[in-house]
């Protein structure tokens, strides 16, 4: 909608299962039922079709794993389209840096990415997983960001997604919170939005 173009980096899912997702999404239909071979209503299918033609959208699966393959991975889709944002799913999945810990090897890895998007004027969107702390019952926050190393600090932008229901609250089913916990230049706050689970998709709640 915004006119981007974008690049999806799958550390964990492979492009197949992206696709599915992504055609779930857009023609409201449950992941399950087209995992099991049911056909998708003819004109659901054209209009998807239709607006995945007019997305700058590239999604590539094992590669990426630390930051020179993702920075190859920018320069060589820029020989066509330069991506405007670049999504990372997920952090934890990166590789170990030599002699390096988990905590070191996210902490380069973020810096990287900072340098890298301010040289190319490039966004990153890196997604990341809380600790068992927040698992386990807790309300995350930022300090809850598995092996995070210096996203806190690095990053102008933090987003948490919360699930109410989790925590036994009573709220509406599938709704969940997107939290601003952290905007460099602006305001924090929340927002409530509905997870369709098996249409892979988010709806927004007033």
């Amino acid at each position: 909608d915004l006119g981007k173009s974008a690049l999806y980096i799958s550390l964990e899912d492979d492009v197949t299962t992206m696709a599915q997702r992504v055609l779930c999404n857009l023609t409201k239909t449950s992941f399950d039922l087209l995992d099991r071979g049911k056909p998708i209503d003819e004109d659901k299918f054209i209009f998807a079709k239709n607006v995945c033609k007019e997305f700058d959208f590239l999604v590539i699966d094992e590669f990426g794993y630390n930051f020179e393959e993702i920075g190859y991975a920018v320069d060589e889709m820029s020989k066509g389209v330069k991506p405007d944002i670049v999504f990372v799913d997920y952090l934890q999945m990166i590789d170990m840096g030599d002699r390096l810990t988990r905590y070191e090897t996210i902490s380069r890895f973020m810096r990287e990415a900072k340098v890298y998007a301010i040289q190319h004027k490039v966004a990153f969107v890196v997604l990341c997983q809380i600790n068992r702390e927040a698992k386990k019952g807790e309300n995350p926050h930022l300090h809850h960001l598995k092996e995070a190393g210096t996203i806190e600090e690095v990053a102008d932008l933090v987003f948490l997604l919360k699930y109410p229901e989790r925590w036994g609250e009573a709220v509406e089913p599938g709704e969940y919170i997107v939290e601003v916990a952290k905007n460099k230049t602006g305001r924090i706050g929340t927002a409530k939005v509905r997870f369709v689970a098996d249409q892979m998709r988010f709806e927004n709640l007033y």
